[in-house]
């Protein structure tokens, strides 16, 4: 799964709406706030454990790990009042994120899910004065760069339960990896030490090109640029996924596309939406897609695609709203996203194939909630909603398999 622990925002404004239908999934629950008045979750695994960030009263910023609804514990930092966020946590409950180290600068970290007292940091290659994680795996192999004291970044992975930074090449010999960025990592590789990794380097005229890095001889690993379809001008790989690989295309004046690769050595499917632009944003084990393109008037609609069948079926939101956007997609088909209600609120909802869009409300009290990820399979959302207590928001977590 791709990592991002940059920031976190939801919109806070309107009043609350009283007539809309529930979801037919259990309650929203209240993580509560553990550093203080405002949370959100990032992130949740299989087990229902939650990852975020809140916001603390001194103005700092601090990780937490929920193993319940209610039961947010604060993780460490590596410096005492500097600012940490946990953005993602495995089903093995490796968790990552960021930190400040002592040089003020934030460098990536991980910690774990049942201890949450130690943080470890996660080495640079010699000479790198920081690492950023950008991808890990359900079985807690992590990638991301390794990044010199003048932002000169450099491939790297680092195997699940060791921190020191391993090198990802590309190019010939590996000396041309400068400045190239992992994406994901497959969770469905047969080899979870050395797994397949997706990533973006600096190719001709600037341009970026897609990289798949497998492993090689003698437990090294080697990369291969992926195709690109026809007259596109370059592309970009974001997901990896049970082999397939989701990612977008810039095809110059008909604008950007979405694209899968069903294996890397062939041209990736475009996505066909006529004359209008695609983005895509995620892709499930079973090649289901999620993402969004321009209307003829200029609205983004979000859809989803079933690559096997090629077919495209666009996301409505829920009743009583507008303007929905979508942010994840599950194992089983669950997609969960937010929009925009009557009276100017926004509020997490569930979108299913057979059963529509319907409205995941907020938690008591609140009057904007916001839906951010899902577990793997499907089954958890993790986000955040306002309480009734002065408007606070809280990170929330939800199950969607079970009433």
């Amino acid at each position: 799964m791709t990592a991002s622990v940059s920031c976190f925002s939801l919109v806070i404004s309107g009043s609350l709406l009283l007539a809309i239908p529930v979801a037919q999934a259990g309650p929203m629950q209240d993580i509560g706030a553990s550093s203080g008045p405002q949370c959100v979750g990032l992130n949740v695994n299989d087990s229902g454990y939650v990852v975020g960030i809140c916001s603390e009263s001194n103005g700092s910023a601090s990780g937490f790990v929920a193993q319940a609804a209610g039961n947010a514990v604060d993780l460490a930092h590596l410096v005492a009042g500097r600012n940490c966020a946990a953005g993602a946590i495995t089903n093995v409950g490796r968790i990552v994120g960021r930190c400040f180290n002592s040089n003020s600068l934030y460098t990536g970290v991980v910690w774990n899910a049942t201890a949450p007292t130690p943080v470890q940091a996660l080495q640079a290659l010699v000479g790198g004065v920081r690492t950023k994680v950008t991808a890990l795996s359900q079985s807690g192999a992590i990638a991301g760069v390794s990044v010199s004291a003048d932002n000169t970044a450099l491939p790297v992975m680092w195997r699940n339960n060791e921190t020191t930074a391993r090198s990802l090449p590309a190019g010939l010999l590996g000396l041309v990896a400068t400045n190239c960025m992992p994406a994901d990592i497959d969770d469905y590789s047969e080899n979870p030490t050395m797994p397949s990794i997706v990533g973006n380097c600096p190719g001709s005229n600037g341009r970026p090109q897609p990289v798949l890095w497998s492993p090689g001889l003698l437990g090294a690993y080697a990369s291969a640029a992926l195709p690109l379809p026809a007259d596109a001008l370059y592309c970009r790989a974001g997901q990896l996924v049970n082999a397939r690989i989701l990612g977008q295309c810039d095809f110059g004046a008909q604008g950007g596309h979405a694209v899968l690769w069903n294996n890397p050595t062939s041209a990736p499917m475009v996505l066909t939406t006529g004359a209008q632009r695609s983005v895509a944003m995620k892709l499930n084990s079973h090649g289901q897609v999620i993402g969004k393109y321009a209307n003829t008037n200029g609205d983004s609609i979000p859809f989803y695609w079933d690559s096997t069948t090629n077919i495209r079926t666009d996301i409505p939101a829920p009743i009583g709203g507008l303007h929905p956007s979508v942010t994840d997609i599950g194992n089983n088909g669950n997609v969960i996203g937010s929009s925009e209600m009557n009276d100017g609120t926004r509020h997490a909802f569930k979108w299913t194939l057979g059963g529509g869009s319907v409205d995941l409300g907020t938690l008591p009290g609140g009057k904007n909630s916001g839906a951010i990820a899902l577990s793997q399979d499907g089954c958890y959302l993790a986000g955040g909603s306002e309480t009734g207590s002065g408007q606070d928001l809280h990170a929330i977590v939800q199950n969607l398999c079970t009433p």
